[in-house]
């Protein structure tokens, strides 16, 4: 494979940029084995995936605000809890309901 993960990283597992990366084909392979070890890693949990981007955001000085919006994520924001609250089942993006406050 002319693209991965590891022409992406250093023997440490830090990110090292993209001068392996030769050209579109390469990109693209490089990023589709990153998001199957996304997935993998995850177990496919979403919120797993959003807090991890949430805390990524944080760590790099990024606009969490801005991430949690309905201008970055479209249809409805999100919150902390973006996907269903297990206290009282909201999922509407917009937090708990009333009955948990959760």
């Amino acid at each position: 494979m002319a693209g991965s993960y590891r022409h992406i990283t250093d023997g440490d597992n830090n990110f090292k940029g993209i001068e392996l990366i030769s050209d579109l084909g390469d990109a693209y392979e490089a990023l589709e084995e990153c998001w199957h070890i996304i997935n993998i890693l995850s177990g496919g949990d979403k919120q797993k995936i959003a807090d991890a981007h949430l805390e990524y955001v944080r760590r790099t000085g990024g606009n969490v605000e801005y991430v949690k919006s309905e201008d970055y994520w479209g249809r409805g924001g999100v919150s902390e809890k973006i996907y269903t609250c297990p206290t009282c089942g909201s999922n509407d993006g917009k937090g708990c309901t009333d009955r948990c406050n959760d």
